[in-house]
């Protein structure tokens, strides 16, 4: 019995430390990007037409529960926090849409760093870890293309 335990709290305590690593490493890295790096018309950032502007995301949602969300730009002396917006004139709002573009980085490569969970964990825990970064993710992601529709809307007005 100890040695299950003793095992449980190995596995327990290597993912956890393992998910923060994969969280922040990626996540500091790049904050420290440049912000004239990302661009909104970019492939992965672009909005598709079956996005139809960002109305796909009210389906499932997302007005409701995006404000509970986390916002980990409040973790960086830098960081542009996303929650509501504090200025509505054209830099600002510029601003705002690069940094979802950032943040929409972010989540990407952490879900693509998802498959390392395989590498030390026995099959039946790795698995987990799959649902476990998506539920993890996945919603901070559409936050992201949600939002950038409504923001270019936003600078497209005079």
């Amino acid at each position: 019995m100890a040695l299950l335990q003793n095992e449980l709290f190995r596995i327990i305590a290597g993912n956890s430390a393992a998910w923060f690593l994969v969280i922040f490493v990626p996540g500091t890295i790049i904050q420290r990007l440049p912000l004239r790096l990302f661009r909104e018309d970019a492939f992965l950032f672009r909005i598709r037409a079956w996005e139809r502007e960002g109305r796909i995301y009210r389906s499932l949602g997302i007005k409701r529960w995006k404000e509970l969300l986390p916002d980990g730009a409040g973790i960086y002396e830098d960081g542009f926090r996303k929650k509501r917006m504090h200025g509505m004139d054209q830099l600002y709002v510029k601003r705002f849409i690069l940094e979802t573009c950032r943040a929409e980085l972010v989540h990407w490569v952490i879900i693509g760093l998802i498959p390392l969970f395989f590498i030390w964990n026995p099959l039946e825990v790795a698995v987990w870890m799959i649902p476990f970064g998506l539920l993890v993710n996945l919603p901070c992601l559409l936050t992201q293309r949600f939002n950038r529709p409504r923001l270019l809307r936003m600078q497209r007005r005079p």
